[in-house]
């Protein structure tokens, strides 16, 4: 099971989604730091990991591409 959370989301925070991964004997969690809902339409991450779990469901997914989505949302 993949759990795509939103760093940024108050109707489904990603602490929720930390504590349901462990209900899965494989499951893997990506959080999208500085993203909203819908986190898969709003992170090219996410979306590429998304296409690898469906590609090996069982393989380790290499989460490092969130790093590059950590900067900050600057609101003017």
């Amino acid at each position: 099971m993949l759990f795509l959370a939103a760093g940024i989301d108050a109707g489904c925070p990603a602490e929720l989604s930390e504590a349901a991964v462990q209900g899965y004997a494989h499951g893997q969690l990506a959080i999208a730091p500085y993203t909203t809902h819908q986190v898969a339409r709003n992170s090219a991450c996410a979306r590429q990991l998304a296409r690898a779990f469906l590609r090996d469901p069982l393989g380790r997914l290499d989460i490092s591409c969130m790093a590059a989505e950590a900067t900050p949302v600057r609101f003017q």
